[in-house]
């Protein structure tokens, strides 16, 4: 169990209930009172209709969250909120919660509607990459631009662009495919690169534009309307470069054979079940899910779209993963901007196209919080930064003396005093931000740095004062708190001590072990067969008593789908394959469902307890609800807790 899981699922959330219904105190634990809004909006936060709620359904809900809040209580005691752990987590989801308050919503709302028109579209580019080192200095970046400006003047008199690309690309797969991408839309590329392709129009090629790869330019050929995304299953017979030629032929003879089968009316999923080696997809049948334009190798794109009506699948294709066959399950449009836009807006915000928006952010602080920059002040770093910064050893001691202000916040609203950061921060962040890397130009180094100081500090500026702006952020955070010590003091009291309590779990499953039994089953094998001729031959050699690798090797010999084995326990309704055999020793053949089976029953073991190591799992469980159970009285024995039963009937009537 994880944090995500305590926060959304059955443990109980804290929060804040905006709308002030009762801000009577409802309960008192060790005196700290909660009021009845705070939680009726606990109540109303897991989904509890109140307007169709029973009292006693209320009432149930306030014991939960008593037990809730004891288990917080006793956590501050133990000390849980001060560990170094506890601190450096709620930080790390302190910062998530910021996030969304931390950029220009206007500036984010320009994505979404942006992403949202090119998703109307397929773009088909292929590019030219040269590649600039992950920290470049004035000198690469100055090589790679003028290395592709050779590259754009060959354009003007080579007309193959793919030639070009095989010769001068830096991107190693422009080797094989001439630069080609395939079609794409939004969010398949990165967005320097995804706006480049969508602002050229088909048939020209972009000016350069840079990434974090490089500098690139994009040869637009062709746009056409959006394909929408699509719904596909396959079955996959796996082959890749490392694949002998014997295997890849028996592969593609496997293929053929499933092939065959389709066209004969056997069921897709039952195929892919049986023979797909994708063995993630196969358990469903072979689905995938639904996918758009990007998302597929362009071979396997180019058959799934190419197929006209749904339920229709293709023909067996080879692509660089193996063979497969493909169903067209579904097919769907885009939506209205409206109907798309809650899945946009998280795309966009998990997306670095976003990050723009903090910066946008900044701007718009900058005035409200009437912002004062010293540019000048940078530049003493020019001369106290030196080479050793590169190397990892740079000191900001060196720039001790320094103590000139670089910005001042002038914002008194949320109670704070006038904010002031000097030199001596600037030189802090440098040190904190230092790593090993080639060495730059200092002064162009420090002028981007220092930028990045100013965003750095007017942010976090912002971020000190989101708990005094926004109520609901507020709340959010006292969730995390609240949620993390939740989630520690259950694993050290609950979780893990059932887990590491050997004696007490056997001691729990000896006193429970009537609630866990096997009923009557069968240890049977099963050889499951494509024909009933091959079935009978099975039964012959099972009843001759011959080897299983050797009956598959002989009823194999023609097809690898001529038999299959499948060994296993299973009760009654488990399995399939063995409904209408007696449950007795001895070998048959049965149909079940278009398969002729042959069923070696080998032993029918009757109803039995199940042995711990068989359901060690839910016994664990069961035993940490007995362990939780427990401790809970001990808490509500431990600390002192009122319930106003006039303020709970008020909100129960």
């Amino acid at each position: 169990m994880n944090i995500k899981q305590v926060l959304t699922g059955g443990a109980l959330l804290v929060s804040s209930f905006l709308g002030a219904q009762n801000n009577e105190v409802l309960l008192t634990i060790e005196g700290n009172d909660i009021t009845a809004s705070e939680f009726m909006g606990i109540y109303n936060k897991n989904n509890v209709e109140i307007q169709s709620a029973e009292k006693k359904s209320i009432e149930e809900y306030l014991e939960l969250y008593l037990n809730f809040k004891l288990k917080v209580q006793e956590a501050e005691v133990q000390g849980y909120d001060t560990a170094y752990s506890f601190v450096n987590e709620l930080d790390g989801y302190v910062d998530q919660l910021a996030a969304p308050y931390l950029v220009d919503s206007q500036f984010t709302e320009d994505l979404i509607k942006e992403s949202y028109e090119r998703l109307g579209s397929e773009i088909r580019a292929s590019h030219i990459l040269v590649k600039i080192p992950e920290n470049p200095s004035p000198k690469d970046t100055l090589e790679a631009w003028n290395k592709m400006q050779v590259i754009i003047a060959k354009t003007k008199t080579e007309t193959d662009f793919s030639k070009l690309a095989k010769e001068y690309s830096d991107d190693p797969s422009a080797k094989d495919n001439g630069g080609d991408l395939g079609y794409f839309s939004a969010f398949r590329m990165v967005y320097p690169f995804e706006s480049a392709a969508y602002n050229t129009p088909v048939g020209q090629i972009s000016k350069p534009v840079r990434t974090s790869f490089g500098y690139h330019i994009i040869m637009v050929v062709d746009k056409i309307p959006a394909r929408g995304e699509v719904k596909a299953a396959h079955i996959m017979i796996v082959t890749n470069e490392k694949t002998s030629d014997e295997d890849a032929t028996k592969a593609k003879k496997k293929i053929s054979e499933i092939y065959a089968q389709l066209q004969s009316g056997e069921a897709f999923a039952k195929l892919a079940n049986t023979y797909s080696d994708d063995r993630g997809s196969a358990q469903n049948g072979g689905d995938l899910g639904w996918f758009g334009a990007g998302r597929m190798v362009p071979k396997f794109e180019q058959e799934v779209f190419a197929i006209k009506e749904t339920g229709q699948y293709s023909e067996p294709f080879l692509t660089q993963f193996g063979w497969h066959i493909v169903l067209l399950e579904d097919r769907r449009n885009q939506g209205s901007y409206e109907e798309e836009y809650d899945r946009l807006a998280k795309k966009v915000k998990g997306d670095r196209r976003s990050l723009g928006s903090e910066h946008a952010l900044v701007v718009k602080l900058m005035n409200e919080y009437k912002v004062k920059v010293n540019a000048k002040a940078k530049e003493a770093f020019y001369t106290f930064l030196d080479s050793s910064y590169f190397q990892g050893s740079w000191s900001s001691e060196k720039a001790s003396a320094l103590s000139a202000k670089v910005l001042t916040i002038n914002d008194k609203v949320y109670g704070k005093k006038k904010t002031v950061l000097t030199q001596k921060d600037f030189a802090f962040f440098l040190e904190n931000r230092m790593h090993k890397q080639k060495a730059v130009s200092i002064p162009l180094f420090v002028d981007q740095e220092f930028e990045k100081f100013i965003d750095y500090s007017i942010i976090s500026y912002e971020k000190s004062v989101l708990a005094l702006k926004h109520e609901d952020y507020r709340a959010l955070v006292t969730e995390y708190h609240d949620g993390i010590l939740l989630f520690e003091i259950m694993e050290a009291e609950v979780w893990k001590k059932a887990m590491k309590d050997t004696a007490g779990l056997e001691a729990f499953y000896e006193s429970h072990k009537n609630e866990y039994i096997w009923e009557q089953r069968l240890d049977v094998k099963m050889y499951i067969c494509d024909t009933k001729e091959n079935a009978e031959i099975v039964l012959k050699r099972v009843n001759e008593n011959v080897e299983d690798s050797l009956i598959e090797r002989e009823v194999n010999k023609e097809s690898e789908l001529a038999v299959s084995l499948r060994i296993g326990k299973f009760e009654e309704g488990q399995e399939p394959f063995i409904e209408g055999v007696e449950w007795k020793k001895g070998v048959s053949l049965n149909e079940v469902n278009g398969n002729f089976v042959v069923v070696s029953v080998l032993e029918v073991i009757p109803v039995q307890n199940k042995e711990l190591g068989e359901v060690k799992g839910m016994v664990t469980s069961a035993y940490q609800d007995e362990l939780d159970r427990l401790w809970i009285e001990v808490l509500r024995s431990k600390y002192s807790f009122t319930v106003n039963q006039e303020v709970l009937n008020s909100i129960t009537e």
